[in-house]
């Protein structure tokens, strides 16, 4: 059951989660910095999943898997998502 959970919700949460960050936020630039993904994270009680490096890691398997367009910049702590259609519909990714 804990593999089910972290495998098919945790994605499509952290989706959700960068989806109203996004929408909330506005940057004109289409850049999201960790901390505020890290802060949504917290909010939301799941504080364990919000280290840095398994933040990246997570996010690179969005992106890789279709839920999210866009790249990560490591240097600048930086979710980059794409100004058209950041976020695709679920239907349509493979996850």
């Amino acid at each position: 059951v804990f593999m089910l959970c972290h495998t098919l919700l945790l994605p499509r949460l952290l989706r959700t989660l960068i989806k109203s960050i996004a929408t909330v936020c506005n940057p004109p630039d289409a850049r999201l910095p960790l901390a505020f993904i890290q802060a949504g994270l917290r909010l939301r009680g799941v504080s364990w999943w919000s280290s840095p490096s398994h933040l990246e890691y997570q996010l690179a398997l969005l992106i890789q898997a279709g839920l999210i367009k866009g790249y990560l910049s490591h240097d600048k702590a930086t979710l980059v998502v794409s100004k058209r259609n950041a976020f695709p519909r679920l239907d349509s990714s493979p996850l």
